[in-house]
């Protein structure tokens, strides 16, 4: 007879319900807004990026007294990043700018200098070229992913970081 009481009693199983909902809900939750701000710092890099390779595009880096440093350049991309971002963290930004002959030759430039799982800035230069010459610019940017279930998906470095990349690839303008 007790028996039949308790299942017929229903109080709580909104509760039950909930708790057992709600996990995945806001794991869903964050996910979609970590996501969505990977996707904000991917476009907002690749924007930066495009911007301010217009000065070597140009000649405007190279010609000018004193020509534009590494560290200058970075942190122009960087100021125009956080033009739309101001949590942006410049630590975590990385440039490399190299000059070829043609197209074709900046396939010797490989891939993301990434080694044991780690990024490696060792590997980047600044050579901004001369006069119409093809240039290679990209940006790297290490972004920490905090969902935890999502930094085994979206992870490719270790410790929960994404490398996000940016590249542009063009021929610049004959300055002399």
């Amino acid at each position: 007879m007790a028996r039949r009481g308790f299942l017929r009693n229903r109080k709580g199983v909104t509760a039950i319900e909930f708790g057992l909902l709600a996990t995945p809900f806001f794991l869903l939750l964050l996910g979609t807004l970590e996501i969505s701000a990977v996707f904000v710092t991917e476009t907002n890099r690749t924007q930066a990026l495009e911007t301010n390779v217009r000065i070597i595009r140009t000649g405007a880096a190279q010609t000018s007294a004193p020509a534009v440093t590494a560290a200058e350049f970075r942190q122009r991309v960087c100021n125009s990043m956080r033009e739309v971002l101001a949590n942006v963290d410049c630590t975590r930004l990385y440039v490399d700018v190299r000059a070829f002959g043609s197209f074709g030759a900046s396939n010797a430039a490989g891939g993301p200098p990434i080694s044991n799982g780690d990024f490696d800035p060792t590997q980047l230069l600044y050579n901004p070229g001369g006069g119409d010459e093809t240039i290679l610019a990209r940006a790297y940017y290490e972004y920490e992913i905090v969902t935890p279930l999502l930094s085994v998906l979206l992870a490719d470095l270790d410790n929960n970081v994404r490398l996000l990349q940016s590249t542009d690839l063009f021929r610049s303008e004959p300055f002399t």
